[in-house]
């Protein structure tokens, strides 16, 4: 579909506004609109604000502190780390260290 607002023909992803009466038509091209409804991060967390020493400012070295999925997504996005999970089941596997795995060759 073509956006409205910039003239994206690409448009995937859409953001309609009103303010009174008039209706502001915003897509990915033209707004801050980046990420999924629901990132793909796992957050097993709880409440509160929530840091760890991987997802940290690359430039500073400090952790980026989080409290929700879309924000540690964007937290990692801004320290340029990404998940590394099962790709059968999407979990990570920490049965799966090389010393805990089945060995078929000695």
């Amino acid at each position: 579909m073509k956006c409205e607002n910039c003239g994206n023909q690409s448009a995937h992803i859409w953001r309609v506004t009103y303010i009174g009466n008039e209706r502001i038509e915003r897509c990915n091209g033209c707004s801050d609109i980046k990420a999924a409804a629901n990132p793909d991060v796992w957050y097993g967390y709880g409440s509160g604000t929530h840091t760890e020493e991987n997802i940290a400012d690359p430039k500073t070295g400090q952790p980026i502190p989080f409290s929700s999925k879309r924000e540690k997504a964007d937290a990692m996005r801004r320290a340029g780390v990404r998940e590394v999970g099962d790709k059968v089941k999407g979990y990570r596997r920490e049965d799966m260290v090389p010393q805990n795995r089945r060995k078929y060759f000695t």
